[in-house]
């Protein structure tokens, strides 16, 4: 009996260990996503009043 208690506490302790790298890592990578969000810039156009009106909802339509 001891020796399962030892083993799962064990175990446990792993786990515990294995979760809380995983948790540190996405951090690390929710970090660097927040990061590039933040830095990113659009220099682009955008779209004009006339194709908002006539083009954008209609279907098989391309620029």
């Amino acid at each position: 009996m001891v020796d399962t208690v030892s083993n799962t506490v064990d175990r446990m302790s792993k786990l515990m260990t294995q979760l809380r790298n995983e948790r540190l890592r996405a951090q690390q990578q929710e970090f660097k996503l927040i990061e590039l969000l933040e830095n990113a810039v659009d220099n682009g156009t955008g779209m004009d009043n006339q194709f908002i009106r006539h083009r954008l909802f209609k279907p098989f339509d391309s620029t």
